[in-house]
């Protein structure tokens, strides 16, 4: 198996604004011979009062692809309130759009030298996947339409702790997550 990646990365300070791109190419060799190529995009603006975040996912392999390099959505990290890892196959695309704005909130002391700071982030979000190709031996299927979700993430702690609240457009289900932020789990 080899792997050829690009990462961009241009952000302001305040974390307000900026670029993040990654691009990824994989493929193997033997009793599995693929490709699968990977595109990841986050936008982040001022707008207003708050800021504008973009993020969008694709993702595509070869019909020999392993079902465990296939892709799945739903539920934590991608779509709440869709079930967790429900739909997935050969492609998906996945895009989410949240408008971030940061409000007071009571300042919990931790110590001499640290506290939870003095505000917390307000983010209403519209996420939407999709995915195709599927693949048998796999939990997952298939889409086979888009799949919308609404709803609010908090950020606390100095952005560390996100909670997300999401309900599926489609079924009305309610999924509320809550994890590290996004920016620490590659280090995790």
């Amino acid at each position: 198996m080899g792997r050829l990646g690009f990462d961009f990365e241009s952000a302001s300070l305040d974390r307000t604004a900026g670029v993040v791109a990654q691009a990824n190419l994989e493929g193997g060799a033997g009793d599995h011979r693929y490709l699968r190529a990977t595109l990841n995009l986050e936008v982040r603006a001022r707008a207003g009062i708050g800021g504008l975040q973009l993020r969008a996912q694709a993702g595509a392999g070869t019909d020999d692809l392993p079902a465990y390099r296939s892709f799945a959505i739903g539920g934590w990290g991608t779509l709440p309130g869709e079930p967790f890892r429900a739909w997935g196959g050969r492609q998906m695309v996945l895009g989410e759009l949240e408008y971030r704005l940061d409000v007071p909130f009571p300042e919990i002391p931790l110590g001499p030298f640290v506290s939870t700071g003095p505000r917390m982030t307000l983010a209403p979000f519209l996420a939407a996947g999709w995915t195709g190709g599927g693949l048998s031996g796999v939990p997952w299927v298939p889409s086979g339409t888009v799949r919308p979700v609404a709803g609010l993430g908090l950020e606390w702690f100095h952005h560390l702790i996100r909670a997300r609240a999401g309900v599926s457009l489609r079924t009305g289900t309610l999924g509320i997550t809550l994890d590290l932020n996004r920016e620490w789990w590659g280090i995790l």
